[in-house]
């Protein structure tokens, strides 16, 4: 085959090789995103998790605390009813004593359920406050998921297309100069051929001898550039003269 449709027909495989970098390219940032926004969802879960179990300690300390205030209760009940038994004041003193004890004591737990009560309303705004955080994290995964579901639904067509047609040209190209424009793509992003812009190399933009534009135009064998190893091609307007 000769050189100049083997050089049109690597143009176009590049083309296509193109492509699909561009349809890998559409995915974007939207991956990784998704994955930040898991990790960030996993954390805030975690961390509502245990302030709702913060709650269920603090309600259980507040059932413990009730209780006591109930025993000392029934405690004053107890000893106030002894009133009318006494005989002498000391014991009638003992028993007032034993009766403003357990109303300090009441008192004291009191305090402890209010400080309580008010740490409970503290998690509790803080729960409702994750718990919209969450929810508005979820919701932006379920719109990137359907998003980026949709972009691949579109790239798999887009693909199959590419595949399609790279299948039918591959075969028609020289192996040996197939195998060297692989190869420079491969470590070139992609770029295997490139078309001589300004007299410089439209892959890498190096400055080319007048004399190595020339050999290009002539199209009688491939030109590779010695910088970045692209096969090279001449200009449009050059080539169409």
């Amino acid at each position: 085959m000769p050189i100049r449709k083997n050089l049109e027909l690597l143009e176009e495989l590049q083309k296509i090789d193109l492509g699909f970098e561009y349809i890998k390219n559409t995915r974007g940032k939207l991956p990784e995103q998704i994955s930040e926004l898991k990790e960030d969802f996993e954390l805030k879960d975690a961390n509502l998790n245990a302030l709702k179990s913060q709650i269920e300690v603090i309600e259980k300390s507040q059932r413990k605390i009730q209780g006591d205030i109930d025993i000392s209760s029934e405690k004053i009940k107890k000893y106030q009813a002894q009133r009318y038994e006494v005989s002498t004041n000391k014991e009638y003193e003992a028993i007032n004593t034993e009766v403003e004890t357990q109303e300090q004591k009441i008192e004291d737990l009191e305090k402890q359920i209010l400080d309580l009560i008010a740490e409970e309303e503290e998690v509790k705004k803080e729960i409702e406050d994750l718990e919209k955080e969450t929810k508005d994290i979820q919701q932006e995964i379920d719109e990137k998921e359907k998003e980026l579901a949709e972009t691949d639904e579109k790239s798999i067509k887009d693909e199959k297309k590419l595949t399609k047609k790279r299948e039918k040209l591959v075969p028609e190209i020289d192996a040996k100069i197939l195998r060297k424009y692989t190869r420079v793509a491969k470590s070139n992003n992609r770029v295997g051929i490139a078309r001589v812009t300004k007299s410089a190399c439209g892959a890498c933009f190096r400055k080319l001898m007048p004399q190595v534009v020339v050999d290009v135009r002539a199209m009688d064998r491939y030109i590779f550039c010695s910088s970045c190893s692209a096969i090279l091609l001449p200009e449009i307007e050059a080539e169409e003269a």
